[in-house]
Order: structure tokens, then C-alpha cells, then sequence
């Protein structure tokens, strides 16, 4: 009698299947959620590179003396 007393409720039980069979989905959910903010960080950080890169180089041509 005590071990049934320890059994989950119907409710219960139902709501433990509900959530297993959700979890994989939610968690694919995450991950296509988060990858556009990481790419769009990737691509801010180039775009960032690029124009240090841009900024120094007429900097250095003028810097250097014409032949």
C-alpha cells in the first residue's frame, strides 16, 4: 500500500510524458533562437575589423614619404 501511495497522480504522470516529449523540441527551438544573434556578433566584429583596417591603411600611405 505504500509503494501505490508513492505513485504519481494521473495528472501527474501525463503532465511528466507532456514534458519529455517537449524537452528535445524546446531545446531545438534554443538553438536555432540563439545562432542569428551569434552570426549577426560575428559579422558586427568583421565588419568592425574591416574598417580598422580601412582607417589605417590611408594613414600609412600618408605617412609614408613618395618616391
Amino acid at each position: 500500500m505504500k509503494q501505490v501511495s508513492k505513485l504519481p497522480t494521473r495528472e501527474e504522470a501525463i503532465g511528466t510524458v507532456v514534458a519529455a516529449l517537449l524537452s528535445p523540441g524546446r531545446k531545438l527551438a534554443a538553438v536555432f533562437k540563439g545562432q542569428p544573434s551569434k552570426i549577426a556578433s560575428i559579422l558586427k566584429t568583421i565588419e568592425e575589423k574591416a574598417k580598422e583596417k580601412e582607417a589605417a591603411a590611408p594613414a600609412a600611405e600618408t605617412a609614408a614619404p613618395a618616391a
